[in-house]
């Protein structure tokens, strides 16, 4: 009521990175979700078999350098992933990457810098 705009109508711009942004409920963010909850569950098996002296080769190194690689697309994955804000959905390249860098940004890049350090 009182607003021109419509529930969720998506905020974009005429830059060129505007066709790189992920809609947040889209069919591209749905499957990186997927890709990146499965290496999250491997994680949770791998894990704990750090405790252990892995060899520095074989299955168990490849799945934790596939996971690190994951972790690290989804950092930047995540500077152009859209996010819903005030009934509507923000798309715009700018806002999006400030908002990220603003809030989860300095987490994720810590714990990757971290596990890349110790693959």
């Amino acid at each position: 009521r009182g607003s021109s705009s419509r529930a969720f109508e998506p905020l974009k711009d005429e830059s060129l990175l505007q066709r790189c942004i992920l809609e947040p409920h889209g069919k591209r963010c749905l499957v990186w979700d997927l890709v990146t909850a499965g290496t999250l569950f491997a994680n949770m098996m791998l894990d704990p078999m750090l405790v252990f002296s892995l060899p520095s080769s074989g299955p168990l190194y490849s799945l934790s350098i596939v996971s690190v690689m994951v972790w690290t697309l989804d950092i930047l994955f995540s500077f152009f992933r859209g996010f819903d804000q005030n009934h509507s959905v923000e798309m715009r390249p700018g806002p999006v990457a400030l908002r990220y860098a603003k809030t989860w940004f300095p987490l994720d890049a810590s714990i990757v810098v971290w596990d890349w350090i110790h693959v």
